[in-house]
C-alpha cells in the first residue's frame, strides 16, 4: 500500500471512530493501539490526525496528545 493509501485509511478509521462516538467527546486518541490495530506505522496515524485537527474534529495538544474536539451539537444561532 502507498503512504497515502494507509493515510486515507487511518483518517478514515479514526474518523469512523468518532462519528459512532466509540470514540467520545474529550476522548484520548491512543497512536499506538490504533497503529497497532490498523497494523501500520504511527507516521500515517500522526498524519491523519493532523489531518482531523485541522478539520476541527480532533484537539491536538504539543506534548500532551490528541483528544476528540468537544462539538456542540446544538444550534446557537437562533
Amino acid at each position: 500500500m502507498t503512504r497515502q493509501n494507509l493515510e486515507q485509511q487511518a483518517y478514515e478509521h479514526i474518523l469512523h471512530l468518532i462519528t459512532t462516538k466509540i470514540l467520545h467527546d474529550g476522548d484520548f486518541i491512543n497512536q499506538s493501539y490504533i497503529a497497532t490495530e490498523l497494523n501500520m506505522s504511527r507516521t500515517p496515524i500522526r498524519n491523519a490526525i493532523a489531518r482531523l485537527a485541522g478539520e476541527g474534529k480532533i484537539r491536538s495538544l504539543p506534548r500532551h496528545g490528541a483528544f476528540v474536539r468537544q462539538h456542540n451539537l446544538t444550534n446557537t444561532s437562533l
